[in-house]
């Protein structure tokens, strides 16, 4: 099936208008199908949720723009990070978070990850946007860059998988 949905929304391009010079991801299969290496950033591809937290942390204030990307069953290794970090030290980045644990989802330890992730973000002081039909990756990014200038926090895209964007 083609990814129409992320192609339209083209979230490399969005990384490169805005000058963001490091995506740090743990592989995931519904971000895999909708990022793409490309030129001019560099990606860089971490064992472990919370190294990502660390690395962006030190990148960003080194002022480096950088993104995490993460599964949301991977936001639970990486917790304590955000919470003795990023907030204390108002580090603010993005982090994309793709959401498994849904209606459409067949695995049910994803499940449980899947219902707490937005209280999750909540519990620690942060905010999440969702992309869907009527709000596009682009148009979440910027109001999560307008928000982490504000909150000088991590600010959370929660992007679900395509089918439910269909």
């Amino acid at each position: 099936m083609e990814n129409t949905v992320y192609k339209h929304n083209n979230i490399e391009k969005t990384f490169i208008e805005n000058n963001v010079k490091n995506v740090l991801t743990v592989p995931c299969s519904i971000l895999n199908s909708c990022y793409k290496e490309t030129s001019g950033v560099n990606t860089i591809y971490l064992s472990r949720e919370e190294e990502g937290v660390g690395l962006a942390s030190g990148f960003t204030v080194s002022g480096n723009n950088s993104v995490l990307m993460i599964q949301n069953s991977g936001l639970g290794n990486c917790i304590n990070a955000f919470a003795s970090l990023t907030i204390p030290y108002k580090i603010g980045f993005i982090v994309i978070v793709s959401m498994r644990g849904d209606d459409l989802e067949d695995n049910p330890v994803q499940v449980p990850m899947g219902k707490a992730t937005k209280n999750l973000i909540k519990a620690i002081g942060c905010n999440y946007i969702e992309v869907s039909r009527q709000n596009s990756f682009e148009e979440c990014y910027l109001r999560a860059i307008r928000q982490i200038e504000i909150e000088k926090r991590p600010v959370f895209i929660l992007l679900p998988r395509l089918e439910v964007l269909m």
